[in-house]
């Protein structure tokens, strides 16, 4: 079925123009999950740092040199700075959705 969509949609597509892959969000399917995403939601608007770092793994891998745990995170996002990146980072992040998968995604 997904797969007659996409054709549909290509077929539909202007010539020359490159096909758009819209994110998808099927969140909506899991009330918990968008109970929580609303509360981060909340907290990005209102820069509520602590409540962002409360919601990170103390052991959350931050760069693939092996830095790792909550003050590299810090460290890393410059987040004691006046206009971190994190805020409209974490924000674009949290506007693009979620797809719910069930198998593992092979290419």
């Amino acid at each position: 079925m997904a797969g007659a969509f996409l054709l549909v949609a290509l077929a539909v597509q202007p010539a020359g123009a490159a096909p758009r892959v819209l994110p998808l969000d099927e969140a909506v399917h899991d009330p918990d999950l968008m109970a929580f995403r609303l509360l981060l939601q909340e907290a990005v608007e209102a820069r509520d740092l602590d409540f962002v770092l409360a919601q990170l793994d103390p052991a959350i891998i931050t760069g693939h040199d092996g830095r790792h745990g909550i003050d590299d995170f810090r460290c890393q996002w410059r987040v004691e700075e006046a206009a971190p990146e994190l805020w409209p980072v974490l924000g674009r992040l949290l506007g693009l959705g979620r797809a719910l998968r069930t198998q593992p995604h092979r290419l």
